[in-house]
This record gives C-alpha cells, structure tokens and sequence, in this order.
C-alpha cells in the first residue's frame, strides 16, 4: 500500500489506500464541471478523484493532468497555505472530501494503521 508525493503537491495514492479512504469519506460527484479552489487560495478540504478527470492550472503555465488515485490540497490545507495552482474537475467525476478533522482522526485513532502511517508520512515530509 503507498502513497508518494510529486513536486506539484500532488498525492498518488494507491488503489488500496483509494478504497479504504472511500470507506470513511465524503463522496461528491460532479455532474458540471466545477473549480474546487482558485489559485493563491488555501483549499478547506484536501480532494481525492475516485473517477473521472480534473487538473491543476496557473496562468500563463502549461496545466497538470489529473486522474483517480490523485489527491490534491492536503499539504496547503494542513500548512495553511494558499495553492500555487487552483483545481478544476470535468463533469462526470467522482471526488472523495477530506476534512482537517477526518484526517486528524485517521492520524490520531486507530481507525487503519496503514493510512495512519500514510498520512503521518506525507506530512511530515511536506
């Protein structure tokens, strides 16, 4: 079971972390395309695609693919800081939300080891 981090901020989660999340959180589907947060905003939730299409857009640069198993927001949201890049998701996507305090639950009880240690790990490294 992994999760990895790339330069953008971006989580890739695995099948089995994206399974267990969807377990313990909040699923919206996106029946219109819809932004999730704007550039040089700090996002309130930190948003896992289950399925479906999205990116990561900054002006005047080159946007970022997104796909299932990418988690976006997480470090702005628990650093407090605002997003260098703002999050759009096409119509027909499928998004997990995770709050603050649904992951600090998830750090702090032992709901799952494996996302304990996962999520522990990203932060720490964030």
């Amino acid at each position: 079971m992994a999760a990895t981090i790339d330069k953008n901020n971006i989580v890739h989660v695995s099948t089995e972390v994206l399974q267990k999340l969807s377990s313990i959180a909040e699923e919206h589907d996106y029946t219109t395309e819809a932004e999730l947060y704007y550039e040089n905003h700090t996002p309130v939730v930190a948003y896992l695609i289950l399925e479906g299409k999205g990116k990561l857009f900054k002006k005047r640069r080159k946007d970022i693919s997104l796909k299932a198993g990418d988690l976006i927001g997480l470090i702005e949201l628990f650093n407090h800081t605002p997003s260098a890049y703002g999050a759009h998701v096409q119509s027909g996507t499928k998004v997990l939300f995770l709050d603050r305090s649904t992951i600090n639950e998830i750090i702090e009880e032992d709901i799952d080891e494996d996302l304990k240690r996962i999520f522990q790990d990203l932060l720490v490294h964030a």
